[in-house]
């Protein structure tokens, strides 16, 4: 192979590499969009449920009126901000493990409930049961064993080895051991 075309195939691999690095970037920057649609959607949220306050009594009232709902193993919890017709809810990740599971996510959802129709007490108390129904799916998942097998099917297909078929068992030994 002459020195051109091995100089030409360095270049392709080198072009190659940085469109891949470059997709990988891209495609980080769509969960970073991603993630910040759903913070700005809290916002918007609040803005809709508080937009009769300017933004410093907004802020103010948000810290009276908010309330923190942690699950029993204390990996999520559910924000709530109590609006006077509405409630924002936001489901946040509490622990660096489920962040992890999540792509590094603060937080999954963010939503509002009416407070007319449904009252605190009804809102906050489903709130505990969804994150308890999570919590118990995750112990659930925990108990169950997972094998991660790597095998290829001729080694799953192969003959068991000598010593654990009859090989080092004589044959008077194995005549005192069968009934």
């Amino acid at each position: 192979m002459r020195s051109s075309e091995i100089a030409e195939r360095y270049a392709q691999r080198a072009v190659n590499k940085r469109r891949q690095l470059e997709e990988k970037q891209r495609q980080e920057r769509r969960m970073g969009d991603f993630a910040l649609v759903g913070y700005l959607s809290e916002g918007a949220h609040l803005e809709s449920a508080l937009r009769s306050l300017s933004h410093e009594e907004r802020i103010g009232y948000i810290l009276k009126n908010s309330e923190m709902i942690a699950s029993s193993d204390g990996a999520e919890g559910i924000h709530i901000v109590w609006g006077p017709n509405r409630a924002v809810l936001t489901h946040r990740l509490l622990t660096l493990e489920m962040r992890r599971q999540f792509n590094n996510k603060h937080y999954l959802k963010s939503w509002w409930r009416d407070t007319i129709f449904n009252g605190r007490h009804a809102i906050r108390h489903s709130m505990v049961e969804l994150l308890e129904k999570r919590v118990n799916a995750r112990r659930e998942q925990a108990k169950q064993g997972v094998l991660g097998i790597d095998l290829t099917v001729e080694e799953i297909e192969a003959e068991a080895p000598q010593f654990l078929v009859d090989g080092d068992i004589g044959k008077e030994e194995k005549a005192h051991w069968e009934f």
